[in-house]
């Protein structure tokens, strides 16, 4: 009975380890799929959920329940993650929350739940590798539509301002990653990804992440400076050489877009709401109009 019992162990073992070398990379496919594919077309968020199903699965068979929830103890954004993906379902059902953001809230949380400690572990010390990769899929993206095919962004696959959003904090995260990270390789590769994110904003066009990117990346550079003077002065000089480089190279855009501005401002002065800057104007009235009085729930999109 023993020498039963030790051979449907030792079978089991066997599958096992033949099983591993299966299941364990499809882990990763999410994570690598939100730093690719996830930026190439509309659709990319279907292959996002089901690879997050599929990498669930696998974590649930490759481990056990008790380690699972040791991860989730041990992670402190969970319960928030958790708290957003309620509310998106009980908002979606009482009156009609965003499904894509619905969708991108549970997605979220899944993954918070399933993914191993060692996969994070992993990818954060190769982060600079999908940052760099993430940045030529973008400046990519954006080329395509703005130079080869010329097209307004109004007519992209994809929606440019959260596309532009995306590349603007990612910006961010490589600019302080280039300064935090020990590896001379891997701080330089950072701040090769982060000058391709600006040349892809300044292409885009987006003012928005324009100013949020300038923003924060003068925050960080300014908190460096303060606590490094040496260093901090010299990735002040890079990060502003680099700028002031592909600014020169994107002038056409820049200044295009400058003109836009101008335009916009002369509209609104003379009372004409009948532009990009004067509908977000109209649009931020009309919501805090019904948003009175106030609604636990919010009044949906």
């Amino acid at each position: 009975m023993f020498e039963r019992v030790a051979s449907e162990q030792s079978n089991r073992t066997i599958k096992m380890k033949s099983i591993h070398p299966i299941l364990i990379p499809l882990l990763y496919i999410p994570i690598i799929w939100a730093f690719s594919g996830l930026f190439l077309y509309s659709d990319s968020y279907k292959i996002a959920m089901i690879s997050t199903i599929v990498a669930a699965l696998s974590s649930a068979y490759l481990f056990s329940f008790k380690q699972i929830l040791k991860w989730c103890k041990r992670r402190r954004l969970l319960p928030l993650f958790a708290l957003a993906a309620t509310y998106a379902v009980l908002s979606k059902e009482i009156h009609g929350y965003n499904t894509n953001e619905m969708r991108g809230l549970l997605t979220l949380l899944v993954l918070g739940i399933f993914t191993p400690n060692e996969a994070l572990i992993k990818v954060k010390e190769n982060l600079h590798w999908p940052m760099l990769i993430f940045s030529l899929i973008g400046i990519a993206y954006i080329a395509y539509h703005a130079v080869y095919l010329k097209i307004p962004r109004t007519t992209w696959d994809i929606n440019p301002l959260p596309y532009s959003a995306a590349m603007s904090a990612a910006a961010c995260l490589s600019l302080y990653q280039s300064i935090k990270m020990q590896s001379k390789t891997h701080r330089l590769v950072m701040f090769l990804a982060f000058v391709l994110y600006v040349c892809a904003i300044f292409l885009s066009g987006t003012r928005g992440a324009l100013l949020s990117l300038s923003i924060v990346s003068t925050l960080i550079l300014a908190s460096f400076l303060i606590t490094n003077l040496r260093s901090g002065a010299l990735y002040l000089c890079l990060a502003l050489s680099a700028t002031c480089i592909t600014a020169t190279i994107f002038k056409g855009s820049i200044e295009a877009r400058y003109n836009d501005t101008v335009n916009e401002i002369k509209h609104l002065e003379a009372g004409n709401l009948n532009s990009s800057i004067g509908q977000r104007l109209e649009m931020y009235q009309a919501a805090l109009n019904i948003s009175m009085p106030p609604k636990l729930l919010g009044y949906g999109t």
